[in-house]
């Protein structure tokens, strides 16, 4: 499976000046999930869609979309994972802010709808 960059446009300018809509392929390893490119997005959600089989998120990030991702730990020294379930919505977790990428590693494949915001 190719790994898909959600990222800015060519120029690297932001899509949008206030808010980014992703439709984003998750799989159970970094190597093959989506990477979505955050800069400057500071707040998100995302939702799971109805008939989903993923019930868990566990993000990574990355410096660059070439870097290797790692684990993403809050300032505890925790994973940064979620339970979730098909057709509900949640909140991206704040120790995403800051990450230049940030990949959504799933315990299914499957896809997540997300929306970005500054």
């Amino acid at each position: 499976m190719a790994v898909t960059d959600y990222a800015r446009s060519p120029q690297g300018q932001p899509v949008d000046l206030g808010q980014v809509d992703w439709d984003a392929s998750c799989n159970t390893a970094a190597t093959t999930t989506a990477r979505m490119d955050i800069t400057g997005l500071t707040i998100g959600s995302f939702r799971v869609p109805n008939g989903s089989s993923i019930t868990s998120v566990t993000w990574y990030a990355a410096a660059s979309s070439t870097d290797t991702a790692v684990a993403l730990k809050d300032e505890d020294g925790v994973a940064v994972t979620q339970t979730v379930a098909a057709d509900e919505a949640h909140a991206v977790p704040s120790a995403v802010a800051g990450c230049k990428y940030v990949l959504p590693v799933t315990d299914a494949a499957g896809t997540l709808h997300f929306h970005w915001e500054r």
